[in-house]
């Protein structure tokens, strides 16, 4: 997760924390739907707004962790799944 963070700073410069926090973000779309992504995205706005950008990165890295370990599970589900049938 680390180097996903290295990556995200170098590519923001001199960006706002609001702009940092949604690149952040987008690391997580492609492991959960839309509806989710959106709720996920709006807690962490909440958290940007009420306590600042370190707790909403936490909250966003933590957020991509679980949902990237979720997506892992199903797809190994699934493909133990496929060698039963």
């Amino acid at each position: 997760m680390r180097s996903l963070w290295v990556e995200i700073q170098e590519r923001t410069g001199q960006k706002s924390p609001a702009e940092k926090l949604s690149l952040l973000l987008e690391a997580a779309r492609p492991y959960c739907p839309e509806e989710e992504f959106l709720a996920g995205r709006a807690e962490a706005f909440a958290i940007l707004n009420k306590l600042g950008f370190r707790a909403a990165r936490t909250f966003a890295i933590a957020m991509h962790d679980q949902l990237k370990i979720r997506a892992r599970e199903m797809e190994e589900l699934e493909k133990s799944d496929r060698n039963v049938a």
